[in-house]
């Protein structure tokens, strides 16, 4: 047999159509390993060297190693992320084939190994193909920018300078630093004039390892714009609103002296309270550019007292985020709305865009007063959560207004306590006018008190609450909420509703339930329906039920677990569909009966207890069979029998045996007998 050397090459882990380009030439960077003259071997390497912020194209001819009578019976690749595509040719032998193939744009310099086989009749050959993508290492350098007061002095212009490479390793070396004036024109280095700059930091060119760059704008102003301390107890200084952040001790309070005017985001990063300098006089924080960002990132621990925030919406300048953010999704943050507090007048039209007022990216929000109003965005016209926790003990969110779902509150993942306050007047043009509650567990919300009123939709004028996210009741309101369908609550398949304590779902109003919508339990017999529990309720709680689909016998609550539903637990619930009632069925769940039918007894066994009967006139007692009274109140029973009748006076209702006194000697001669039953309900 004539020996070859077999030549290396490369595949993808996606079959693709034929390439039909015939490419004459093997392209730069291709490597092949050099084999001595032997018998055909089993494994094979080559390498590859391109660079990784590109597509790089390339074509091996493969038949030149192949022995000419070599039959390729099967080909078969593992895949591998930096290889796009690639597609092998060959007409009738194996000496015609080729192999075309395209790298994927990668974030940073990288390397792989495929492992290619081939079966053919010298048996199956492996290939290892062996990719370095190169280039330098890419660094995120984030700084913050610093506006500063002027001072005749030169000024740097950011602060908290790091630069983290997408492994996360800490960059250590060396940055250039550019200025240039807001016209471009550039600075020999920082500058000291009135103005506005723009600053770029950098890697140097001639690294050899590492490349990024980030730019910022900042001002030197020459009026203060707030008053801090750097020390507790230390003297306060006046500067601009960004150098107060940055230099505010850990824990002090940043005083506004103006009404501002910000031109680009401002990230609070230091833990602090932030307020005005007079608490009658609330200074207000705004932007006049249209398409603004966030006015506010708070990456820390933040109170807000006596400040308004207004995102211009009233002389139409719109936004594209919220106004401010609870952290940025990598650093968590907190923020707390205290007295005089007010988030107003933003128009976020990011197309499905969350959160109007405030976004909870990955933190914590407090509302303990203040306000929330006149805010709009596609998802949570006043709040949207995207990860965090919001406590809300006091304040409204009010007048709001939701393009998709969720003109106060959207939650896609996290928890709402609230304890008190007011969710009021927000308006869906989709789902959830108050609260919308997105499909994940993750997503739940408390109501232990406040209100939640006045709010609409087209669906769940209240509160709309999605598959698998949880809705727990345990005090508070929800009345006055209107929608096209159901105007209080409503509860999609596998939502999860608690009922305990007390509290007040009525009066609210849609096309199907009128003026009495309450809780809502949507679904059909398919896709099934919510999961609706209840514990003990107080005397003071009132609760509407309604279903899409009514039936007799149809389940709507069970108890909570190791709970028993009581009969002053269903005194608190009404169902307010025409022709039925609530009644607690033999398994203690709660279900639905039809309360304009007449339950029918007939034929319903009577049991004799006395068996000592004489032939006088003795007296007997008959026991009825245990009976449901189908959610009834049974006032009235007459029994007949050959001829002879008793009667049974008084009130029973759920499931009971009791027994008639029958007036005289029964001649049946067993201790049974059936007969017809008449029943008046109440």
């Amino acid at each position: 047999m004539k020996r070859k050397r077999i030549l290396a090459w490369i595949l993808s882990v996606v079959m693709t159509a034929v390439m039909t380009a015939v490419v004459t030439t093997v392209p730069a960077g291709i490597v092949f390993a050099e084999n001595e003259e032997s018998d055909v071997k089993t494994v094979y390497d080559f390498y590859y060297s391109a660079p990784y912020d590109s597509e790089n194209n390339g074509t091996i001819y493969v038949g030149k190693e192949l022995p000419a009578d070599m039959t390729i019976t099967g080909i078969s690749a593992s895949a591998i992320d930096i290889i796009r595509k690639y597609s092998p040719t060959y007409n009738n032998n194996a000496s015609t084939i080729k192999i075309n193939f395209t790298t994927c744009i990668q974030p940073d310099p990288t390397s792989g190994t495929f492992t290619v086989i081939l079966n053919t009749n010298y048996g199956d050959i492996t290939i290892n193909i062996h990719i370095n993508l190169t280039g330098k290492y890419n660094v995120n350098i984030s700084a913050y920018a610093m506006d500063a007061l002027y001072d005749g002095n030169t000024h740097k212009g950011y602060y908290d300078l790091r630069g983290v490479t997408l492994s996360g390793a800490e960059y250590t070396g060396d940055y250039i630093f550019k200025y240039e004036k807001a016209d471009g024109t550039p600075l020999e280095g920082e500058p000291s004039a009135l103005g506005s700059y723009k600053l770029t930091i950098a890697i140097p060119d001639d690294n050899e390892s590492y490349k990024g760059s980030v730019s910022l704008m900042f001002n030197i102003i020459s009026e203060a714009e707030a008053e801090y301390q750097e020390a507790a107890g230390g003297e306060w200084r006046k500067g601009a609103f960004t150098e107060a952040l940055a230099n505010v001790y850990d824990g002090g309070t940043v005083k506004l002296l103006k009404n501002l005017d910000l031109d680009k985001t401002v990230f609070v990063t230091r833990n602090m309270t932030l307020s005005s300098d007079d608490a009658s006089n609330p200074k207000i924080i705004t932007s006049t550019i249209n398409g603004h960002g966030y006015l506010l990132r708070i990456n820390a621990s933040v109170v807000m007292e006596n400040i308004i925030i207004d995102g211009g919406s009233k002389n139409n300048v719109t936004a594209i985020r919220a106004l401010a953010s609870v952290g940025d999704g990598t650093n968590e943050g907190e923020l707390t709305l205290g007295s005089g507090s007010i988030l107003r007048g933003n128009n976020n039209i990011t197309e499905k865009g969350a959160g109007g007022g405030v976004a909870v990216l990955l933190g914590k929000l407090n509302i303990n007063s203040g306000t929330i109003t006149g805010n709009s965005a596609y998802y949570g016209g006043g709040i949207g959560i995207i990860n965090g926790t919001v406590d809300m003990d006091n304040g409204s969110i009010s007048n709001n207004t939701s393009n998709g779902n969720g003109g106060g509150i959207y939650v896609v993942n996290g928890t709402v306590d609230m304890d008190n306050g007011s969710i009021s007047n927000n308006t869906s043009n989709g789902n959830g006018g108050g609260v919308y509650l997105s499909a994940s567990p993750k997503a739940v919300f408390k109501l232990n008190a406040g209100e939640i009123t006045g709010n609409s939709a087209y669906g769940g004028g209240g509160v709309y609450v999605c598959q698998t996210a949880a809705f727990e009741i345990s005090g508070g309101s929800i009345t006055g909420n209107r929608a096209d369908y159901v105007g209080g609550v409503e509860c999609v398949p596998s939502s999860n509703i608690t009922l305990t304590g007390a509290p007040i779902i009525k009066d609210n109003s849609s096309k199907e339930e009128g003026t009495n919508g309450g809780l809502y339990d949507d679904g059909n017999d398919s896709a099934g329906y919510s999961n609706i529990l209840i514990g003990g309720l107080a005397d003071n709680a009132e609760i509407n039920l309604y279903t899409w689909k009514p039936s007799e016998g149809f389940l709507i609550a069970k108890p909570i677990e190791n709970y028993s539903i009581t009969e002053a637990d269903m005194s608190k619930l009404t169902y307010i569909g025409d022709g039925y009632g609530l009644r607690l069925n033999a398994a203690g769940n709660v279900e639905l009966f039809k309360s304009d039918a007449q339950p029918s007894y007939t034929n319903t066994v009577l049991k004799r207890i006395t068996e000592d009967m004489t032939q006088d006139n003795s007296e007997a007692t008959a026991v009825l069979s245990e009976i449901d009274t189908k959610g009834s109140t049974i006032k009235k029973i007459t029994w007949t029998c050959d001829g002879y009748s008793a009667e049974y006076s008084g009130e029973i209702s759920g499931t009971v045996s009791f027994g008639i006194v029958i007036p005289e000697l029964l001649k049946a001669e067993t201790n049974e007998t059936t007969d017809e039953l008449q029943i008046a309900i109440e």
